[in-house]
C-alpha cells in the first residue's frame, strides 16, 4: 500500500509542479532530479539567513535536521534556504523509502513555496502529502495538507478556500484527544478564508480568530498569537473599527518577532494609518513594509506593498483588500 501511495504521490509532483521559472525537483519514481531556482538562489538571502545553515555534522542528518529547524528558518523568511537543504532532505528520505519523514518534509515545504507566492508548488507538495497519508494514522497530516489547500484557494479566490477548512476541523473533530494548536491553525485559516475569500463572513471570521487566539494563548504559541491579532486587526479594519484596529495593533508592537510578522504588521498599521488620514505615518509604516517585503523576496506581498504606497501617496482613503 505505501508503495503504490508513493508512487501517487510522485506522480501528483512530476505532473503538476513543474510550472514556471522556479520549477522544483521534477520526480520520477520518486526521486528529484533538478534543483528549485528558488533553492540555487538561498545564498542571496540575509545574513541572518546564513547563519542558520546548517553545520557539517548536521548535513550527516540533514532530513532530522530540517525537521527540526525548518520552523526556524520558515519564521525568519529564510524560505529559499529552507527550501534548498529541504529537497536535498526529500531526496534522501525518498532512496531510503521513508514515508513519514518524506510526508512531513513535502509540507513543510509547501508552506515555504507558499510564501515566496508558488502556489502551484505549495499545492502539488500538500497534495503529494495527503495521498501518502493513511486516513487513521496520519490524520494530522491530512489536516494540514488541507489547510494548506485552503490558503491556496482562498489566494487564487477559487471559492473552496472555506470548505477545505472546515473539512479541515471535522476531522480534528472526529479525534479522541483535543489538538488545540492544530485547530488553532486551521481556525486561523479558516478566518483568512472568510476575510478574503469568496465566502465574506467578517463576524465569522473574527469569531473564528478570537478563539485561535485563545487557543494559541494557552498553548504557549506567542508567534502565532501576533499573527492572529494582526488578523483581528485587519477585520476591525475591513468593518471600519479603525481605532478598534489601531489599539490592536499597538498593543503588539513590541512583541512581533520574526520579519514575516513585522512586514505584515506595518503593512496592515499602514492602510489602518491611511483610513484615519494619518499620511506620514501611514507612509513611514509603508515603506518599512515594502523594506522587509524586499529583503525577504516576498513578491507577491511587494506587489500589495507598493500599490499601497501608491493609494497613500494619492490620498486615497477608500478601504482596500
Amino acid at each position: 500500500m505505501k508503495k503504490i501511495q508513493c508512487l501517487l504521490a510522485g506522480f501528483i509532483l512530476s505532473s503538476s509542479v513543474c510550472a514556471g521559472e522556479a520549477c522544483a525537483a521534477e520526480v520520477h519514481s520518486g526521486e528529484s532530479k533538478e534543483v528549485s531556482q528558488k533553492a540555487l538562489n538561498h545564498a542571496e538571502e540575509p545574513s541572518y539567513c546564513q547563519s542558520l545553515q546548517p553545520s557539517a555534522a548536521d548535513r550527516l542528518s540533514l532530513p532530522e535536521w530540517v525537521l527540526g529547524s525548518g520552523s526556524v528558518l520558515k519564521r525568519q523568511g529564510c524560505w529559499r534556504s529552507h527550501i534548498h537543504w529541504g529537497e536535498r532532505a526529500l531526496e534522501e528520505v525518498r532512496k531510503g523509502k521513508q514515508f513519514s519523514q518524506e510526508r512531513a518534509l513535502l509540507l513543510s515545504l509547501a508552506s515555504s513555496y507558499f510564501y515566496l507566492g508558488e502556489y502551484t508548488l505549495c499545492l502539488s507538495f500538500a497534495k503529494a502529502a495527503e495521498t501518502l497519508s493513511d486516513p487513521k494514522k496520519d490524520w494530522r497530516s491530512i489536516v494540514e495538507s488541507l489547510y494548506l489547500q485552503s490558503a491556496v484557494a482562498r489566494v487564487k479566490n477559487d471559492g473552496r478556500a472555506v470548505s477545505l477548512a472546515e473539512e479541515a476541523l471535522t476531522i480534528i473533530d472526529r479525534q479522541k484527544k483535543p489538538a488545540p494548536f492544530l485547530r488553532g491553525k486551521v481556525l486561523y485559516n479558516l478566518a483568512a478564508a472568510l476575510t478574503d475569500g469568496k465566502e465574506r463572513s467578517l463576524e465569522r471570521a473574527r469569531e473564528a480568530l478570537m478563539n485561535a487566539e485563545t487557543l494559541f494563548r494557552e498553548t504557549g504559541n506567542q508567534y502565532d498569537v501576533v499573527r492572529t491579532v494582526i488578523r483581528l486587526a485587519r477585520v476591525s479594519y475591513l468593518q471600519g473599527h479603525y481605532n478598534q484596529a489601531l489599539t490592536r495593533l499597538n498593543g503588539i508592537q513590541f512583541q512581533l518577532g520574526p520579519p514575516r510578522t513585522r512586514m505584515l504588521f506595518y503593512q496592515q498599521r499602514a492602510k489602518v494609518l491611511l483610513a484615519m488620514k494619518e499620511w506620514q505615518k501611514a507612509e513611514e509604516d509603508a515603506e518599512k513594509a515594502k523594506e522587509l517585503a524586499m529583503a525577504l523576496d516576498a513578491s507577491k506581498d511587494l506587489d500589495r506593498i507598493v500599490l499601497l504606497q501608491k493609494r497613500i501617496h494619492e490620498r486615497s482613503t477608500v478601504i482596500s483588500e
